[in-house]
């Protein structure tokens, strides 16, 4: 049975701005942050977070740079992807499963043959990632992936949101269109596509970028960017374990009334911390459990210590090393360039 379809009408709107009849309706990256698979800056991506937003607590998930620089770049993204497949796209679409009210999707764009004519023959998400290892996280232009593990390389929480389509639209493939800085190119054009796509301050990402043009004027670099496209395609199995995941978790937590587990973010730092009476003034004796989070607590903070000042010691070498220079060759590829602010930017270190 074929999914319902809304129409989005204004730019940005999700299916969380439309009147669908639902409570607690989860789309594709919700299902991805309630399984714990979203990278930490992803503010709110969490299950605690989807669990806190639903309860008024925190913002919903979206609300932060990555989100918004992911909207901005949407538009382009995907008129690259047009114009290299040369099939059309249609945007703008809410889509609910007819079975599973709760289960909804905002996608990106229905990709349909060129002359725009018949049914869907599969969907596409434009995605953009300014970490300077980005390119690293994904397959090669052109990879279908036929089944998904973590060995893959394309992001879980994508993968996840694929997955999620597919099943909701019962088409057979997901394309994800990627724009991200170069993984093969010259170090000076990366670090030109890290500034160019919004990473550290502006005075450094000007100093790079006037470096990179400079370069290219030479005809000693190109493109610092890199456009990708990656295929993921059905897998019922997998489909069918998010989802019946994903439907254990709603009913645990959105619609039951469990809380999930709390969590060191700072989301919820900041609320655990509203919920503190005052005056507390009575100690008691703490759980196993506290007594063990007590001690990893005093570690952690000692380890952070240590780990803060061996980073300005080395900071402060690496600026006396660079006062007369723009930044060091390291052995093995990697490279240190000091911006005016005397912020630090590296690449080609390995993990």
């Amino acid at each position: 049975m074929p999914p319902r379809v809304y129409e989005l009408v204004r730019p940005g709107q999700t299916w969380r701005d439309l009147d669908l009849g639902v409570d607690s309706g989860i789309g594709g990256s919700t299902a991805a942050a309630m399984l714990g698979v979203c990278p930490p800056s992803w503010a709110g991506a969490t299950m605690w977070g989807v669990w806190a937003a639903a309860n008024g607590q925190i913002r919903a998930v979206g609300g932060n740079p990555i989100f918004a620089r992911g909207h901005i770049l949407e538009g382009p993204v995907l008129a690259i992807y047009a114009h290299r497949t040369g099939l059309h796209l249609r945007r703008g679409l809410a889509l609910q499963d007819p079975d599973e009210p709760w289960r909804l999707a905002s996608p990106d764009g229905l990709v349909f043959e060129a002359d725009g004519d018949g049914d869907p023959i599969g969907g596409v998400d434009a995605k953009t990632d300014g970490h300077w290892d980005a390119g690293s996280q994904w397959a090669d232009d052109g990879t279908d992936v036929r089944q998904w593990s973590a060995n893959v390389p394309m992001p879980t929480a994508y993968a996840v949101q694929g997955y999620w389509y597919l099943g909701i639209t019962g088409l057979p493939w997901w394309d994800f269109a990627v724009l991200s800085p170069s993984k093969r190119r010259d170090p000076l054009a990366h670090a030109a596509a890290v500034a160019l796509m919004g990473c550290g301050l502006l005075t450094d990402a000007i100093d790079l970028c006037r470096e990179w043009a400079a370069a290219v004027a030479r005809d000693e670099v190109s493109e610092p960017t890199e456009f990708r496209i990656v295929r993921l395609h059905r897998d019922e199995a997998t489909q069918t374990e998010i989802v019946d995941r994903v439907r254990h978790l709603r009913a645990r937590y959105l619609i039951g009334d469990e809380s999930p587990p709390l969590e060191g973010t700072d989301d919820c730092l900041r609320w655990l911390r509203g919920q503190l009476a005052e005056p507390r003034v009575e100690m008691r004796d703490a759980t196993p459990t506290e007594a063990t989070a007590a001690g990893v607590y005093v570690d952690a903070r000692a380890a952070e210590s240590a780990a803060i000042a061996a980073k300005k010691g080395a900071h402060a070498v690496l600026l006396e090393a660079c006062r007369d220079f723009a930044g060091l060759y390291v052995p093995g590829g990697g490279k240190i360039k000091v911006g005016s602010s005397g912020r630090l930017t590296v690449s080609g270190f390995k993990k």
